[in-house]
């Protein structure tokens, strides 16, 4: 069982409050919604503006990594943009992965990518290398 950060609990930072949970995460309410979910390793030390700051980033980012996809998906119309995994209260272990196609059931090898959700800004700065690989594995597919 992880270990709660005190300075963290029930911090209020604008519109946002922050509730860490037992297990490793910290749960994040916007408008008493919830909002966001990151391990406490991730927002570990950091202010809750740092915190807001990086969340406003990463939502951007995947705004961006939505309109990348959509670029994408003009030069290759079967390949997909998406993720695996769960949002939950109090969890997030999605990952998010540019998907090959595939006849049947895919495989890892047919995907590209694997950028946990708070990820995104890297996974955007990281996208001209993910297009390399998308390209090099769709010759021939």
């Amino acid at each position: 069982m992880a270990t709660t950060p005190t300075y963290l609990t029930g911090t209020r930072y604008k519109n946002f409050q922050f509730l860490p949970n037992r297990n490793g995460q910290v749960i994040i309410l916007k408008d008493g919604l919830n909002y966001a979910v990151r391990p406490l390793k991730v927002v570990a030390g950091l202010s809750a503006l740092e915190i807001v700051t990086a969340l406003e980033a990463n939502q951007a980012a995947g705004t961006e990594l939505q309109r990348l996809a959509s670029e994408l998906r003009v030069e290759f119309p079967r390949v997909t943009f998406g993720y695996i995994g769960n949002l939950e209260v109090g969890w997030d272990d999605r990952s998010f992965s540019i998907f090959l196609p595939t006849v049947g059931v895919g495989t890892y090898a047919d995907r590209v990518g694997g950028y946990a959700a708070w990820e995104l800004v890297r996974m955007v700065a990281d996208w001209p290398q993910l297009l390399e690989v998308v390209r090099r594995k769709m010759v021939g597919r």
